[in-house]
């Protein structure tokens, strides 16, 4: 029977065949580059959040009567804009979706080597970059209050 656990080998495979670690100082180097990693990670998701956040800004300006712009707005139902499929915005929007879930998805595979130093760099980027970029989140706008 096999345990899985994490372990401090300096040994590790990550991601692909070619990226594998034989001495402390690759190691180092991967676990700074995972570092880096799970900084923009972090930096995707609010740069995102920040992106739809104006999109909406700008699409309840639309229908307020300023101007109504065919490649923003579309229709307003019971107060909700909703901006048109094609738009460059969605397009933008899905392309870094697209990003973001594939670093993601990278990041988890580092962690599956169960190697704890990787494991570490990940958790501390992620945290390094919720400080560099969180604090964009703590901005609240309320859509439905009048900017003017």
């Amino acid at each position: 029977m096999s345990y899985v656990y994490f372990h401090l080998n300096y040994t590790a495979t990550i991601l692909v065949e070619q990226w594998s670690t034989t001495g402390t100082w690759d190691l180092f180097g991967s676990c700074l580059a995972v570092f880096v990693l799970a900084i923009l990670y972090e930096g995707l998701k609010v740069f995102r959040e920040v992106m739809l956040r104006s999109a909406l800004i700008n699409v309840r300006y639309n229908t307020s009567g300023i101007s109504k712009n065919k490649d923003t707005v579309l229709v307003e139902t019971k107060g909700l804009a909703r901006t048109h499929f094609c738009s460059c915005s969605h397009f933008l929007q899905t392309f870094l979706h697209i990003i973001q879930t594939a670093i993601g998805y990278c990041l988890m595979l580092v962690v599956m080597t169960f190697n704890l130093w990787l494991t570490l760099s990940i958790v501390f980027g992620a945290g390094a970059g919720y400080f560099v970029f969180g604090w964009r989140k703590s901005i609240v706008v309320d859509i439905n209050e009048s900017l003017r």
